[in-house]
């Protein structure tokens, strides 16, 4: 199942697997590297991905420190990097978690 998301010139669409959300931009062929981050509803960040190469992300919904997130409804940004040094940066987007 694909969530297709909008972000600031670029689209996003999420796939929704078993234990798992990829983020994938539809146009990627300037993309270097993505970036991921997670917060919980009062604000406080929850997961980082740090940069990661290429220009896809499969998040396994787990914090920081590798332990599973609660059920409940997340705020995300999902960050692009371009060869020539760009960053694109998306609104904050939403996503609930029940298992």
């Amino acid at each position: 199942m694909g969530l297709w998301v909008w972000l600031a010139g670029i689209s996003l669409t999420l796939s929704v697997q078993l234990g798992a959300i990829e983020f994938q931009p539809d146009n990627s062929t300037a993309i270097t590297s993505v970036r991921l981050e997670v917060f919980d509803l009062s604000g406080r960040r929850v997961f980082s991905s740090g940069p990661v190469p290429g220009a896809t992300y499969k998040w396994y919904l787990q914090r920081d420190d590798g332990r599973p997130v609660a059920n409940g409804v997340y705020l995300y940004i999902f960050f692009t990097h371009t060869a020539d040094g760009k960053e694109l940066r998306s609104s904050v987007g939403k996503l609930a978690v029940r298992r």
